[in-house]
């Protein structure tokens, strides 16, 4: 793909930025935002749906993963795991679909 040089550029810049790192800010707000859609600041729903699917295609490579483990993305998306609303369905099934990639690379999953 003409974007893999792009790769460790987008894995930098997630890795990035304090302790947390700048996509496990993003992630936290985006999955917070949608029990909360009317507060200053949520994020759209449109928006989330793009943030899950940047992360589903960086997880699908070793060194994205990596990076995702690494800022603790796992543990930021468990509460995504708990939205009941049937309009959120299809992120919540993006949500399992990367932890389970995250555990098919895992070699400690338990």
């Amino acid at each position: 793909s003409l974007d893999r040089p792009r790769q460790s550029a987008v894995l930098q810049a997630i890795s990035a930025g304090g302790n947390r790192g700048t996509l496990a800010t993003l992630m936290q707000s985006a999955v917070s935002s949608l029990g909360q859609p009317s507060r200053p600041g949520a994020c759209s729903y449109e928006f989330v749906e793009a943030l899950l699917a940047l992360v589903m295609v960086l997880v699908s490579y070793t060194s994205g993963w990596s990076s995702l483990a690494d800022v603790g993305i796992v543990p930021l998306l468990l509460p995504l795991l708990q939205d009941t609303s049937p309009a959120h369905v299809p992120l919540v099934s993006a949500g399992l679909r990367i932890l389970e990639a995250m555990m098919d690379f895992s070699t400690t999953a338990v």
